[in-house]
């Protein structure tokens, strides 16, 4: 399980590239997450919407955009992949 270090070290290492971006695709490898919303409803709040910043909340990752947010956790493996 990834800590605080290795969370803020993933939110240094991305923060850059990531802001001022949107997303053009998402892939969803574990739904189980998405429990108490739909794919599509998820899929379309987030496609093409800017990114305006990364930080940390805790052991999260969080992207804001211009009204919302996405909170990741790294889970188990501590990886995130964005190409």
């Amino acid at each position: 399980v990834p800590e605080l270090p290795e969370v803020e070290t993933v939110v240094l290492s991305i923060r850059d590239q990531l802001v001022g971006r949107k997303f053009i695709n998402i892939n969803v490898y574990w739904p189980k997450v998405m429990y108490n919303f739909s794919k599509k409803d998820f899929l379309d709040n987030l496609i093409r919407r800017n990114i305006t910043n990364v930080h940390r909340r805790g052991k999260f990752i969080v992207l804001s955009f211009d009204e919302d947010i996405l909170a990741i956790h790294l889970r188990m493996t501590g990886k995130l992949y964005f190409a």
